[in-house]
């Protein structure tokens, strides 16, 4: 184990740090507590698919091939996904296997989620998750596995995580990019760049409910955001924030006319 963690490079480590602090913001999100969250090498296949576990498959989009996977033994899955419900005032004797299993679920893909927006920033294109999906085969043979420990309240829960070779091998290149001296790009390679197309788009506020208040939301619900009316709204390229303005209409069409571009240092700061 020691060796393995030894030759891990920067990016893979990277890697599982953003997914073990994208795990903890959702279940503070989800529960109201960041319970503490390690990972760790495992360094041998013995227990890869144990009696009764579930494996949730996360496919990416953006980058080809590649895949997270979530294994959890029966008994971690039923501690994470209590925390999750009884923050909700669902109690583990009120709640079935269905609703038990839906929240755990709805908990890896937030995870997996944030560490696609994390993706996005480092890769400077857009990345995104589809739902996880149970495969009923196991995990598949001859990935290095980490198990990501979790600390809560009911005791420790432990998951297995693996990402797919593709996942690894597009990171390092931006680790190799990272960690060049910062110069003025060469103008040829500026002219390669001007026609890529960024996704565009605005944001007129963001709210945090408990999970509670978002299983009570009908057609017709009112959810306040965290923005007044006179306050200006985010333009948003590549999942940066990269300008604020005011909302305007033309020709019967919403859009947006700009006010403040903001400085570079606090472009960074929105990757996340």
């Amino acid at each position: 184990m020691e060796k393995f963690m030894r030759d891990l490079h920067t990016h893979e480590r990277w890697l599982f740090d953003e997914f073990a602090d994208r795990l903890g913001a959702a279940l503070d999100s989800l529960t109201g507590s960041r319970p503490p969250i390690e990972w760790s090498a495992v360094d041998s296949p013995a227990g890869r698919d144990p009696a009764g576990s579930l494996v949730l498959e996360n496919p990416l989009h953006g980058i080809n091939g590649a895949t997270v996977w979530i294994l959890s033994a029966e008994s971690d899955e039923k501690k994470v996904s209590s925390a999750v419900l009884e923050s909700a005032g669902i109690s583990e004797a009120d709640s079935d296997p269905e609703t038990s299993r839906s929240s755990f679920v709805e908990l890896i893909g937030q995870a997996v989620s944030g560490l696609c927006q994390a993706l996005s920033g480092r890769l400077s294109r857009e990345v995104t998750a589809s739902t996880p999906t149970a495969r009923e085969a196991g995990l598949p043979p001859e990935l290095q596995l980490v198990q990501v420990a979790i600390q809560l309240k009911s005791g420790k829960a432990a998951l297995i995580m693996a990402v797919s070779k593709p996942l690894t091998d597009a990171l390092a290149p931006a680790e190799r990019r990272l960690a060049e001296p910062i110069g003025a790009a060469p103008a040829k390679t500026l002219d390669l760049l001007y026609d890529v197309e960024l996704p565009v788009s605005v944001s007129f506020g963001r709210a945090q409910l408990p999970l509670k208040d978002i299983i009570k939301l009908t057609s017709g619900s009112i959810v306040e955001l965290n923005r007044a009316i006179s306050e200006p709204v985010e333009i948003i390229v590549n999942n940066c924030v990269i300008a604020r303005g005011d909302v305007v209409v033309m020709e019967g069409n919403y859009g947006v006319r700009i006010q403040q571009v903001i400085s570079r240092q606090e472009r960074l700061r929105t990757l996340t």
